[in-house]
């Protein structure tokens, strides 16, 4: 997964590592969906910790779309307001940043795949309690 600057926005592309193409350009248009939901209807917004940063981008990005790459997904975010674009690049980066490898963990789980990541945090909680 990386990032680059579009005319008033940023676009993420996501590869496919560990699951076919068509699987990341699924999951990217399910992300792209809660993204509009949470820009479309407010009043929807559940409080679910999940929706965190969907909620965040949605607060500063007018659209949304994606396109299919050889190798996965390119997800397009623009800002509602040209003089945002800024804010939304640091915010979808810094939201990314959650899901790039850390070195120091030597599980091997992926942070993205949602069974891997139940699987980190569990063993990531209990090196916490075993190191106390």
């Amino acid at each position: 997964m990386y990032a680059e600057n579009v005319p008033n926005g940023i676009a993420v592309v996501f590869s496919a590592r560990t699951s076919s193409p068509a699987q990341v350009l699924a999951q990217v248009e399910a992300l792209s969906k809660e993204i509009e939901i949470n820009r479309n209807q407010p009043g929807a917004e559940t409080g679910q910790p999940s929706t965190f940063s969907t909620r965040q981008l949605a607060e500063f990005s007018s659209s949304s779309r994606v396109t299919p790459t050889d190798d996965g997904a390119r997800l397009i975010l623009i800002a509602k307001d040209p003089d945002q674009t800024l804010q939304l690049r640091a915010r979808v980066l810094w939201q990314m940043s959650a899901f790039l490898p850390d070195s120091r963990d030597r599980s091997g789980l992926c942070p993205v795949v949602p069974r891997q990541a139940a699987d980190r945090r569990e063993q990531q909680m209990q090196n916490q309690r075993s190191s106390r």
